[in-house]
């Protein structure tokens, strides 16, 4: 645990989010649409569970997109900093992130 958090690489991203403030309307935005638009009761899900495994599979993706252009644009791709990048967006518990960035749009909703 780390900050409340899974992992120090969670507690990070999480921060980031959080203090940016076009990151957190983004992202808080994001996971408003997602709830209301896209999320769906199921039999072995809640409404909000799957809005959660959603709105984490975007915040992964979008990150590792954003990680694959800097490593591109600093030609880092095969390099111990690419190596140690990967490894630590791997370790990212997206769904906590997805889970605390719901709980914030249900309070609002």
């Amino acid at each position: 645990m780390y900050n409340g958090y899974t992992n120090y690489q969670t507690w990070a991203v999480s921060l980031w989010i959080d203090n940016e403030e076009c990151q957190r309307d983004h992202w808080l935005g994001t996971a408003s649409y997602i709830y209301n638009n896209e999320a769906k009761e199921q039999t072995h899900f809640s409404k909000m569970e799957d809005a959660t495994y959603i709105l984490a599979d975007q915040l992964r993706e979008q990150h590792h997109e954003v990680k694959d252009s800097i490593v591109d644009i600093a030609k880092l791709s095969s390099s111990v900093w690419a190596d140690l990048l990967n490894a630590s967006l791997c370790d990212v518990n997206w769904h906590e992130i997805a889970k605390n960035l719901l709980e914030d749009i249900e309070v609002a909703a």
